[in-house]
């Protein structure tokens, strides 16, 4: 009996979740057909793009064993990208270090989350530095997308162009990749230390 209503909760649970991902991800569909049709040229790879990853995320799932938790952090910071905040600062901070922040720490929770719960016996070692090194790489990628966009397009809104938030040449993708790397760092640190402690009890 009790199997049976783990498995009920589960199967429920996928479901609750299979609805909240495909919700997202019609919701940047529509958010970029409407730029299509209002030609914000400057947001229509942004909007497809995070659609295309929220459609991977939603057959990977399951098979990398994210947590709700982890699932809602990742869309938190997709979502953040899009709200066109990037000439504004908080607490003296501009709103692209808080970007970077929330990316790297989001890509580097579901990566931590896969190798813990992919081994039995995990090497928190190993695991804290390929989560942080493989968000600091597509980090960096993201840094030549950004660098390739801008050099065809010039300037405007958006990843693929250069306006708010890209202030400063060299110095603006070293704060990037600076602020991707402490996401990680910190997401990785608590992943563990959540692991270590639920092993413990």
């Amino acid at each position: 009996m009790e199997k049976r209503n783990i498995q009920k909760q589960n199967i429920l649970s996928y479901k609750a979740i299979n609805f909240l991902i495909l919700s997202v991800f019609a919701f940047f569909i529509v958010w970029g057909v409407y730029a299509v049709v209002k030609w914000d040229k400057e947001f229509i790879f942004d909007r497809f793009f995070a659609a295309s990853i929220t459609l991977a995320i939603f057959f990977l799932y399951r098979k990398m064993k994210l947590s709700l938790p982890t699932l809602m952090i990742g869309a938190f910071a997709l979502v953040l990208h899009h709200l066109k905040l990037y000439q504004n600062t908080y607490l003296g901070v501009p709103f692209d270090h808080y970007m970077h922040l929330a990316g790297g720490f989001a890509l580097a929770m579901i990566f931590c989350e896969y190798f813990i719960n992919s081994e039995k016996k995990p090497n928190y070692v190993i695991i804290f530095f390929l989560s942080v090194c493989i968000a600091a790489g597509i980090g960096s990628f993201m840094e030549i997308i950004e660098f390739t966009g801008k050099s065809l397009l010039g300037e405007g809104q958006g990843l693929l162009f250069y306006g708010d938030g890209d202030w400063g040449e060299y110095n603006n993708t070293s704060w990037d990749m600076i602020n991707n790397t402490i996401g990680a760092v910190a997401s990785s640190f608590i992943m563990i230390f959540t692991a270590k402690f639920k092993k413990s009890r």
